[in-house]
């Protein structure tokens, strides 16, 4: 129960629903309006996933539990490989 004249906050978590979360940090020579990266996150979205963006360069990828994650994780490795960012599970088990 939310007490008046406190923030809320979270006990604890009722039931889990599959997810996961991915971080990605564009480099310095990369803007999330580019053509590369627009590329990328609109497969990201064709694997099943949704994106939210920090300007300037950084991205949260929410991973449903459906997702392809070896497809998934080749498509950032590439992009990685390429110099176009980094990125790291924010939690590897599934929330």
């Amino acid at each position: 129960m939310h007490a008046p004249g406190r923030p809320p906050w979270i006990d604890g978590v009722v039931e889990r629903g599959g997810h996961r979360t991915l971080r990605l940090a564009l480099d310095v020579g990369e803007e999330l309006g580019s053509e590369r990266i627009g590329r990328l996150l609109a497969a990201v979205v064709r694997l099943g996933c949704t994106h939210e963006a920090l300007r300037p360069k950084l991205v949260a990828i929410d991973v449903p539990a459906a997702a392809p994650l070896e497809e998934l994780a080749r498509l950032l490795e590439r992009a990685a490989r390429d110099g176009a960012l980094v990125w790291e599970w924010a939690d590897p088990r599934p929330s």
